[in-house]
């Protein structure tokens, strides 16, 4: 029998309790307000007028001190021009280009200097011809480094010494070697030593997609190997595997060799933001410091595709998306050190009489608040209705329903570029900030869709893990401490087979996701409209910086609010850094936030 005294205590705890539930979720509804997107800033955002272009007139003369330059050697509509010339305008150095050397060399004649960097494409070089040899000795002796996209035919190489002798090979091991994985050293690219080689046949089927059909060759001495191939022969030892990227020491320069088609696509901005760090004493570049996970196509809210629904997920299309997506979701996104946001959809096909259920959006909105994600919305569709009127009846719904709530964001989805330039023609997009687009293979990961609108390109697909997009991943971050995952559920929601099924890829979800951030802990989560303005301001920016002794001086122009730089040093830790502060992301790699104009930067010998 309980006594009064045990009965009161009692009663006092379960009202208690019930107080708390009750404050807790008044506490929501009051502080919190999740049909308002506490990740939109009500100030003026930067457009495309206002940012930094390579070369733009007057840049250089300007400036207290000339800027870096970059040459480019070879086919002015090659993929590799327009590789280095978003390395030049995220790295804001000028860029001259050239359709072969000899026209670099008459350039160099009347300027009477030469770039601090020349990536050159091999197509463009006539390796027999000795004066082509000659000036590009020339070029590595006067301290302009030199970066060879991909190599000629080992036939070429092996009969003629003066190209070996430039590229630092001693001779060719074979013309065509299949190696059964890759292995990137530290140092080079930010994210630390990395093996791409399958434990099993599996793992290989699943994962290896990088290049492994490599020209193997034996280095001379005076060479240093960045990433190399890698073959399990008994015979054989690491001295013999075949090189992909290495350097040739030449005086007061190198000459950097990528040994295949690495530079041809996106991931050549982080290799040549690598080969920069590797030549001076430290090198300081620019990043947008935003790391976004972008969930695509969540939720679905009208029950639509009832057949598959109910033969994988025995549930409606909204009931499998609150049942059975969203519990395994929220547990793989939160297990990352990420920025979210929902790209929703609030019907997948319009050619249908089925609406969207209006219920679904207070319910998700309250849900996305509590962890502190951002809403967006998804141009995908199965329906073959104009994107317009796909997005006109969207914004009808989300505005009818929770008409407080800020959109700023808006994934591509299967539409094309050409679609999303009509939408800004054809429809009111104000409201629009900025687009996720696809993996970008030219180069240009952000940037501007339109006058007002910027572009934030995916880099990781959450989905899979693929050697190829690891690399990808690691050049990105390399080159602008930028990530992207993006994870889009349309094939859960319309499967083409049970291969498609949340039950098959979700085992996978929460690894891909760890794996692709934890070597970039030391960057910031961002919603998509916090990476915008970052976006903006690192586009806009410009900077000139020098050294004094044991100081590195920073100006920073065309921005007012914080900015982050990547700083690289040889055997330098950061002391102390006045008008900002500093953060450790590798050994000798440094995350900068420059708060005011002028900022020093103090380092100090490691040992």
């Amino acid at each position: 029998m309980i006594s009064r005294r045990n009965y009161f205590s009692i009663t006092v705890i379960m009202l208690v309790i019930l107080f708390l539930f009750q404050f807790s979720s008044a506490a929501v509804n009051m502080w919190g307000e999740p049909d308002v997107n506490v990740h939109v800033q009500e100030q003026a955002l930067s457009s495309r007028d206002t940012a930094y272009q390579p070369g733009q007139k007057g840049v250089q003369e300007a400036a207290e001190r000339p800027k870096k330059q970059v040459a480019y050697v070879g086919d002015a509509e090659g993929p590799i021009q327009s590789v280095v010339y978003y390395y030049a305008l995220y790295t804001k150095r000028n860029m001259t280009s050239y359709a072969c050397l000899e026209e670099s060399g008459q350039a160099a004649q009347e300027a009477g200097s030469l770039p601090e960097m020349m990536v050159i494409d091999s197509l463009s070089v006539d390796w027999q011809d000795v004066q082509s040899i000659r000036l590009l000795k020339d070029y590595a002796s006067a301290g302009c480094t030199l970066v060879f996209c991909g190599l000629p035919e080992p036939s070429v190489i092996e009969q003629n010494g003066r190209v070996r002798e430039l590229l630092g090979i001693q001779s060719v091991e074979s013309p065509g070697k299949m190696v059964e994985g890759i292995h990137l050293y530290e140092g080079f690219l930010l994210g630390g030593e990395s093996l791409y080689l399958a434990a099993d046949e599996q793992e290989h089927l699943k994962r290896q997609n990088l290049q492994l059909n490599i020209p193997c060759y034996r280095l001379a001495s005076g060479t240093k190997v960045y990433m190399k191939g890698i073959i399990r022969e008994e015979e054989r030892t690491p001295e013999d595997y075949p090189p992909v990227i290495w350097r040739r020491a030449f005086k007061e320069s190198g000459i950097f060799v990528i040994n295949g088609s690495y530079m041809e696509e996106t991931m050549g901005v982080g290799i040549l933001s690598a080969i920069s760090a590797q030549i001076d004493a430290y090198t300081l570049y620019p990043v947008v410091n935003a790391q976004n996970l972008v969930v695509a196509n969540f939720p679905v809210m009208a029950e639509e595709n009832s057949g598959q629904m109910m033969e994988f997920y025995t549930r409606s299309m909204p009931d499998a998306f609150r049942d059975i997506l969203w519990p395994g979701l929220i547990s793989a996104c939160r297990q990352s050190d990420m920025g979210l946001t929902f790209m929703l959809a609030p019907q997948l096909d319009y050619s249908d009489d089925i609406l969207p259920d209006e219920r679904w959006i207070e319910y998700y909105s309250t849900l996305m608040h509590e962890e502190h994600a951002e809403m967006g919305l998804s141009l995908s569709q199965v329906s073959a209705v104009p994107a317009e009127q796909k997005l006109k009846e969207d914004m009808a719904f989300i505005g009818a329903q929770i008409p407080r709530y800020r959109l700023t964001s808006l994934y591509q989805g299967e539409a094309e570029e050409e679609q999303l330039q009509a939408l800004f023609g054809q429809l009111d997009t104000s409201w629009l900030h900025t687009v996720v687009t696809d993996y970008p293979l030219n180069g240009e990961v952000v940037g501007y869709l339109s006058e007002t609108v910027t572009r934030q390109g995916m880099v990781a697909d959450g989905m899979t893990r693929t050697y190829l997009d690891d690399l990808r991943a690691r050049c990105v971050e390399t080159a602008l401490g930028y990530n992207n995952i993006l994870i889009d559920l349309i094939n859960a929601a319309y499967p083409k087979d049970a291969n498609d099924s949340w039950e098959r890829f979700s085992p996978d979800l929460s690894w891909n996701i760890r794996s692709y951030g934890k070597p970039f802990t030391g960057f910031q989560a961002t919603t998509l409209s916090e990476s915008d303005r970052l976006i903006r301001r690192f586009l806009a920016l410009d900077y000139e910086e020098s050294r004094q002794e044991a100081d590195i001086h920073l100006r920073v122009k065309n921005v007012q609010e914080p900015v982050w730089f990547i700083l690289r040093t040889r055997g330098e830790t950061v002391a102390r850094v006045e008008g900002g502060s500093s953060k450790a992301i590798e050994r000798f790699v440094y995350l900068i936030e420059a708060r005011q104009p002028e900022v020093v930067i103090s380092l100090r010998r490691a040992w």
